[in-house]
């Protein structure tokens, strides 16, 4: 994913835009959700950034 004011050529499909400038923040929607889940011994990593 890449996540940005404009798309990285050839990345078009695998980018969500932001506003330069601005402040973004991620929601995540789960489904088949488990037991880990709900009783929070699962925690989801931040987003890292990959070179």
């Amino acid at each position: 994913m890449y996540f940005g004011p404009k798309a990285p050529a050839g990345k078009e499909k695998n980018w969500l835009q932001t506003i330069k400038g601005k402040h973004w923040f991620t929601y995540m929607r789960f489904y088949g959700t488990t037991e880990a889940y709900f009783n929070k011994s699962w925690k989801m990593d931040d987003i890292k950034e990959m070179k």
